[in-house]
């Protein structure tokens, strides 16, 4: 490896006077230097003697014609419609998602709020879901008590709030009527 960089620096004059005569003293002396030496000079020869080779005019004629059947292909394989479907079906799937995934951190559903949290808001004059008083959180009170709770809040919409619960019926609604809960 050594002896080729000393050899391309000789052949491309890259050497100064005193290196040049270390060079051809180790020239003369080594076989090896010599064969190396004889080896790369006739390639240089072989490659200086190449006659410059003619160039078809046609051929960059063909060329700029494949060229420009290839660019012709890969606009031929982007289809507007489909880009525009795709980007369209994206913004529904991500509407949909928004719609139907129940988002974390609302306390309206009665399982995440405690009957303490309810009180505390009515106080506030929050209006809450009825669906909340008779939750399996506030089984401490009693029915008569949370009748009347509601009572409070909306007096129309407790009423028929009232007889869609499986637990009361119309006759447990008018008892406690007459006793003046509702």
């Amino acid at each position: 490896m050594k002896n080729d960089n000393e050899v391309i620096r000789y052949l491309s004059g890259m050497m100064n006077k005193t290196e040049e005569n270390e060079f051809i003293h180790k020239l003369n002396n080594s076989t090896i230097l010599r064969e190396e030496f004889d080896k790369m000079q006739a390639e240089l020869n072989c490659i200086k003697n190449l006659d410059n080779p003619k160039i078809d005019g046609k051929y960059f004629i063909n060329l700029r014609v494949k060229v420009k059947e290839r660019m012709d292909e890969r606009k031929k394989k982007f289809i507007p419609k489909f880009a525009s479907a795709l980007a369209l079906s994206v913004i529904i799937i991500v509407f949909l998602s928004k719609l139907f995934v129940p988002s974390e951190g609302n306390i309206t559903d009665k399982e995440q709020i405690s009957w303490d949290e309810y009180f505390a808001s009515s106080q506030d004059n929050e209006e809450l879901p009825f669906d909340v008083v008779f939750s399996e959180d506030i089984e401490a009170y009693t029915t008569e008590e949370r009748l009347n709770y509601v009572h409070k809040i909306n007096s129309v919409q407790s009423n028929d709030f009232l007889l869609s619960l499986p637990e009361l019926d119309t006759k447990t609604i008018s008892e406690l009527e007459s006793k003046k809960i509702l």
